[in-house]
């Protein structure tokens, strides 16, 4: 319930910055301007509520799926990892690649033929997000096998997923696959 509160803040939020509203208000168009990309328009809006309900949507079922193998509902916190990654990891990701990153590559987004230029330390702000994420939850892990997993697995792979997502989907495909390794570590038993 608490994070479907969350959303529908989220989204009214975004209902404000449709045109007639953010071109009647200064303030509003600039926080549109903070979302808005030149590859995204003209559908900057649909792309992003399109991402937040999907990636919402994954974070429900991912929850559910964990309680469901734990029976454990301290452990449904485990889902907050790939959201701390997806939020600060690839929040900060373009604008410490513009800003610091020299050293690029290019990288081909899945279902597309388009290659699209990253940088590495972009990626490494999305890696260290990972770390820091798993390292946070340490106490919620069933046991440290689960968390050493965990903290070598998740990390790499979600940058991985984060360089080679679809273009303007990438909150889904990395909730989809941060909450997948979730699941699968959920198995690791204590040894």
């Amino acid at each position: 319930l608490q994070e479907a509160w969350g959303y529908y803040v989220v989204m009214l939020s975004f209902t404000i910055m449709i045109y007639p509203i953010r071109t009647a208000s200064r303030f509003v168009d600039l926080m549109f301007l903070a979302l808005d990309r030149v590859e995204d328009r003209p559908y900057t809006l649909k792309w992003i509520t399109g991402q937040i309900m999907i990636g919402d949507t994954l974070l429900v079922i991912g929850e559910g799926i964990i309680m469901f193998i734990l029976k454990n509902e301290l452990a449904t916190n485990l889902v907050f990892i790939p959201t701390l990654i997806v939020g600060f990891g690839d929040g900060l990701a373009e604008p410490v690649g513009i800003t610091w990153g020299k050293h690029k590559y290019r990288a081909r987004a899945c279902c597309s033929s388009r290659k699209y230029t990253r940088s590495f330390e972009g990626s490494f702000t999305v890696y260290i997000s990972g770390v820091i994420a798993c390292a946070a939850f340490y106490p919620v892990f069933a046991n440290w096998h689960q968390f050493l997993a965990a903290i070598v697995v998740i990390p790499p792979v979600m940058t991985v997923a984060e360089a080679i997502s679809p273009h303007t989907f990438d909150t889904p495909f990395m909730m989809l696959t941060g909450i997948s390794l979730i699941i699968a570590i959920s198995y690791i038993p204590p040894i």
